[in-house]
C-alpha cells in the first residue's frame, strides 16, 4: 500500500510540473509575442505622419500599440540601445540621453524610465520633436519639426496635437487655430500661400461651419462651409435656384448636419 500511494504520489507531483511548465510556456509565447509587436511598432506612437494635400493633416493611428518605453526597454537595449544618465533604484530618472539602436535620440528627462519633462526626440531621418513629455508620449507644450520644412507649434495631448495650435508648412501656406486628435477642429484660420484666407469654424479637419473665404481680389465667400465647400454653392450646383423654397430647405438640411 505505501508502495502504491509513494507511486501514485509521484505521477501527481509529474503531472503538475508538467502543467505548469506547459501553461507558463504557453503565457511566455503569448506575451513574448505582443510585446515583440507592441516595442518593433512602439516609434510609430510618437512619430507622425503629414498629410501633404494642404491643408490636411494625417493621423499615424496612435492607437496600434499598447506598451509604453518602460515595457520596451529589455528590447531595445538587446538590440544596441545606449542610456547616458541619472538613475534612481535601478530605473532612468533625472536628465539622460536615451540612444535607440536606428540612432533616434532622446534627450531630456525621464521618470521611472518614461520620457517625462522637457526633452527633444530627434529621429533617425531628421524629424524632431521638441517639448514637454508625459508617460512616454509628447503632452503639454511642444514643437514638431518635419524633415521638409513644415513645423506644428503648439499643444499636445497623449501624443496628438490637441488645443490651440500653428502649422506652417512648406509651401507657405499657414493654419492658426484650434485642434482636436491631430486634426483641425473648432475655430481657426488658414492663410494660402496665393493669398486666399478663411476664417471660421473647422470640424474633422475640413472648413465646417459659419465662416467666411477670402480672395486677394476683395471678394469673398460668406456663411455656412460644410466640408471644405460653401453651402450656397453646393445647394445651386444642385439645380436649386437662390432663394427658393428648395435652397433653403438645403441649406437648413446642411446647417443640421453640422449641428447634429
Amino acid at each position: 500500500l505505501d508502495c502504491y500511494i509513494s507511486a501514485h504520489t509521484n505521477y501527481y507531483e509529474l503531472g503538475m510540473k508538467l502543467f505548469i511548465l506547459l501553461f507558463f510556456l504557453l503565457v511566455s509565447s503569448k506575451v513574448n509575442a505582443v510585446e515583440n509587436q507592441d516595442c518593433s511598432d512602439w516609434e510609430k506612437t510618437i512619430k507622425k505622419g503629414l498629410g501633404m494635400i494642404s491643408p490636411g493633416i494625417a493621423q499615424e493611428g496612435m492607437d496600434l500599440v499598447k506598451s509604453g518605453l518602460s515595457d520596451c526597454l529589455g528590447d531595445f537595449f538587446s538590440k544596441g540601445a545606449h542610456y547616458e544618465g541619472e538613475r534612481t533604484n535601478g530605473k532612468m530618472n533625472g536628465t539622460g540621453i536615451l540612444i535607440f539602436p536606428d540612432g533616434s535620440k532622446y534627450a531630456g528627462e525621464f521618470k521611472d524610465d518614461h520620457m517625462s519633462g522637457m526633452g527633444s526626440f530627434i529621429f533617425a531621418d531628421g524629424t524632431k520633436y521638441v517639448g514637454q513629455w508625459s508617460g512616454g508620449r509628447q503632452n503639454g507644450k511642444g514643437t514638431y519639426s518635419y524633415v521638409n520644412g513644415t513645423q506644428y507649434i503648439g499643444g499636445w495631448r497623449n501624443g496628438s496635437f490637441s488645443g490651440q495650435g500653428v502649422i506652417l508648412y512648406e509651401s507657405g501656406d499657414k493654419y492658426s487655430g484650434g485642434f482636436k486628435n491631430d486634426k483641425k477642429h473648432g475655430t481657426g484660420t488658414i492663410t494660402y500661400s496665393n493669398g486666399e484666407k478663411y476664417v471660421g469654424g473647422f470640424n474633422d479637419g475640413s472648413m465646417t461651419g459659419q465662416g467666411i473665404y477670402m480672395f486677394p481680389n476683395g471678394s469673398n465667400l460668406e456663411g455656412l462651409f460644410y466640408e471644405g465647400q460653401y453651402v450656397p454653392q453646393i445647394c445651386d450646383k444642385a439645380g436649386l435656384p437662390e432663394g427658393s423654397v428648395e435652397n433653403k430647405q438645403c441649406i437648413l438640411m446642411y446647417m443640421n448636419k453640422i449641428i447634429g
